[in-house]
């Protein structure tokens, strides 16, 4: 268990397929994220090879609502159960 992130699931999928022959394959990819301080979070990724190899798409997606409980540094205030909650939200993208 991470004490800063709580207990939780992350899931992913992706598929791999092949777009025209005579390229290399592409895979799409989608991702997310619970945990039981309700921090969440998703992810959607592509990246698609064509005509040949002579064009090539890739980018990614995603959104974040992390609740965290930062326990300063060393043991102490975690050995006492102390923390500041935080809280961090955003998206990102990527090509």
């Amino acid at each position: 268990m991470n004490p800063t992130l709580g207990v939780g699931l992350a899931v992913g999928a992706g598929y791999l397929y092949q777009i025209d022959e005579g390229s290399y394959p592409s895979i799409s990819g989608i991702g997310a994220l619970y945990t039981d301080t309700d921090s969440k979070a998703f992810a959607v990724a592509q990246s698609a090879n064509f005509k040949g190899n002579d064009w090539k798409i890739v980018g990614g997606v995603g959104a974040y609502d992390l609740n965290l409980e930062f326990y300063g540094v060393g043991s102490g205030a975690g050995d006492d159960d102390r923390f500041l909650p935080v809280n961090q939200q955003g998206w990102f993208a990527g090509v």
